[in-house]
């Protein structure tokens, strides 16, 4: 049962993080384009 408790503990840390990388990407990759836009606004 301990196992059984430390696996599916290992195993929602790593879909947390997971989900948190995937929200941390999503963040970057949206600061990239506002910050691309805003560069090509800047250049005119």
């Amino acid at each position: 049962m301990h196992t059984e408790t430390k696996a599916m503990i290992c195993t929602a840390a790593v879909l947390i993080a997971m989900g948190i990388f995937k929200e941390l990407a999503a963040v970057c990759l949206i600061t990239a384009v506002i910050y691309e836009e805003g560069v090509k606004k800047f250049d005119r």
